[in-house]
């Protein structure tokens, strides 16, 4: 399990879950360019230690890979949902399917997204989650 502390644990976090060495290079420099909203990111390859992150830290926000090594991301989706644990989710997949796709927005998936996941969007979902919301100026 790797976890970059940024600052303090008990602010806003994001957790990756992902075999996939290359989507987490992608998601860490995609925040990091983008001057990272939270203050931790972990990273870890299966469901299992994901499930100790989420009962440990509550991340604000998963990235969840469809291929684990240990599980596949619709059954540990499943299994979230089951337990009560309502995080917001960016569900990725390499094997994009019609009924994949359903099967992930039906269980409340925040954003659903094939490999890789534009940059651009990932930056503007992570801001739109962790930035507190912009004031409205008076007239």
């Amino acid at each position: 399990m790797k976890r970059k502390e940024l600052s303090s644990a008990s602010s806003p976090s994001l957790l990756l879950v992902s075999g996939d060495n290359e989507l987490e290079r992608q998601i860490a420099g995609t925040l990091a360019s983008a001057g990272s909203p939270f203050t931790t990111f972990t990273a870890v390859t299966r469901g299992h230690d994901a499930l100790k992150v989420l009962a440990s830290c509550k991340p604000r926000l998963v990235v969840l890979d469809d291929e684990l090594p240990d599980t596949t991301g619709l059954d540990f989706l499943h299994r979230l949902r089951q337990e009560g644990v309502r995080t917001l989710i960016i569900y990725v997949t390499a094997h994009h399917t019609l009924e994949l796709e359903k099967a992930v927005r039906q269980l409340g998936v925040l954003y659903y997204t094939e490999k890789p996941p534009d940059p651009l969007v990932i930056e503007r979902i992570t801001a739109a989650v962790f930035l507190p919301p912009r004031k409205e100026l008076q007239p």
